[in-house]
């Protein structure tokens, strides 16, 4: 669990513009993380196990596609009012929200990061 909340550090030093950082299972259930401090959530938080549930889904159905792809190392939804990065983590998923305005190069840096910590 310390290599969580370290890699979780790493991740929001990257950029202000992260808003949320966590660690979800494959069943959807929060490990780790949360909202940047002082940061207020744009949905409710009733519906954080919905995005939680839609990141496993969205993860087994990239997984399936490795027999031709090879291996899945990230996936972005891009909304008008925020992104969602999710990154596989082992058996578990990274999952970054930041403002829209983020760079992309915030995906190889947080690559790099899982690859430092030994997350792949």
């Amino acid at each position: 669990m310390a290599s969580h909340h370290r890699l979780i550090e790493r991740v929001f030093a990257l950029s202000p513009d992260i808003r949320y950082c966590a660690i979800v299972d494959q069943r959807g259930g929060h490990i780790e993380g949360g909202m940047r401090h002082g940061m207020e959530s744009i949905n409710p938080q009733e519906e954080n196990h919905k995005l939680f549930l839609q990141t496993t889904v969205a993860r087994g159905m990239s997984d399936s596609w490795t027999k031709y792809f090879d291996r899945f190392r990230f996936s972005i939804i891009a909304h008008d009012k925020l992104k969602v990065f999710q990154f596989p983590f082992g058996h578990k998923i990274l999952l970054v929200t930041a403002e829209p305005k983020v760079s992309l190069q915030l995906v190889d840096d947080i690559l790099n990061i899982l690859e430092e910590d030994g997350g792949r």
